[in-house]
């Protein structure tokens, strides 16, 4: 229900009207984003240099996320779930739109060095990847779920010297 109704907000504010409605709340003074006059999201700074940023988690929001990103000039990347066809073809389309789509499986134990490059490249990172059982082959909300985003990069994260607030 919760997923839904963040589903719907997300769709509102990234129409014309939502984002009228946001820069009319003033969201435009925010720390962490900031609305243009041309309706588009950019980052907080007016400094010259590029913002990037990594989503992992390129599914329905990571992507509307990352499409209205990369069209305010944002370098943009970010994972796609394991390796299944339909996950290369995702992956595929999302690079002929510019945008870097690596291929992230939390419950294996591959070293992810591409993804940590770009995790080291990026000036701003997202997660929505939800918790999941590691202990279990299925997800069943069984009270055993942890990030797996941040089981394999916290680390990397931590010490990420380009990502900014």
């Amino acid at each position: 229900m919760i997923s839904h109704i963040l589903l719907v907000l997300l769709n509102i504010a990234f129409s014309t009207q939502g984002l009228n409605f946001f820069r009319k709340l003033r969201i435009a003074s925010s720390p962490c984003l900031s609305l243009s006059a041309s309706s588009s999201i950019t980052g907080r700074s007016t400094e010259v240099a590029k913002k990037s940023v990594f989503i992992f988690g390129l599914g329905y929001v990571g992507t509307a996320l990352a499409y209205h990103l990369k069209a305010a000039g944002w370098n943009v990347s970010g994972t796609v779930t394991g390796k299944s066809s339909r996950s290369i073809y995702k992956a595929s389309e999302l690079r002929k739109k510019g945008i870097l789509a690596l291929y992230f499986d939390p419950k294996s134990d591959s070293d992810w060095k591409d993804i940590k490059q770009q995790i080291n490249k990026s000036t701003h990172l997202l997660s929505t990847i939800p918790p999941i059982d590691f202990e279990s082959s299925s997800d069943d909300g069984n009270g055993n779920e942890i990030d797996g985003v941040l089981r394999v990069f916290r680390d990397t994260i931590h010490t990420a010297s380009h990502l900014q607030w």
